[in-house]
C-alpha cells in the first residue's frame, strides 16, 4: 500500500471514502478514474459489493480498499444506497489505474515564474 502511494498510480474502482455508522460514503470520484462517468456520486453509500453485504461494524479502511482496490481490468459490482433513490442502484465497475498527481496546484506569477 505504501508503494502504490510512492508509485504515482494504483488500480482500483476511484473513489474517496469515509466510514461513518458503519457505512462506507464517498466522499468524491476521482477524476481520470474508474467510476467517473460511470453513475457513481459524491455522497452515495456502498451497501454491497459483489452481491454481498458491505456494512456493518467490522467494516474498516483496511478492508474497504483491500475489497475496492484489485487487479486492473478486474470487475466488482456496488451496490448503492442513493438518497431520495426509493431503491438500491448498482454499477459494475471495471477497476482501472488511479493517477495519484504529485503536484495538485500550480500558478504563473508573471508568465516567466512559477510555482
Amino acid at each position: 500500500m505504501v508503494n502504490s502511494e510512492l508509485s504515482g498510480s494504483f488500480s482500483g474502482i476511484g473513489v474517496q471514502f469515509t466510514i461513518q455508522q458503519d457505512t462506507v460514503n464517498i466522499v468524491a470520484v476521482i477524476a481520470g478514474g474508474p467510476c467517473e462517468g460511470k453513475g457513481v456520486l459524491a455522497g452515495d453509500k456502498i451497501i454491497s459489493v459483489d452481491d454481498s453485504a458491505f456494512v456493518g461494524k467490522k467494516l474498516n479502511n483496511e478492508k474497504v480498499m483491500k475489497t475496492l482496490r484489485g487487479e486492473k481490468g478486474t470487475k466488482v459490482k456496488l451496490g448503492i444506497k442513493r438518497a431520495g433513490a426509493a431503491n438500491p442502484l448498482y454499477f459494475t465497475i471495471t477497476r482501472g489505474d488511479i493517477p495519484i498527481p504529485s503536484v495538485d496546484a500550480k500558478f504563473v506569477i508573471d508568465g516567466r515564474i512559477g510555482f
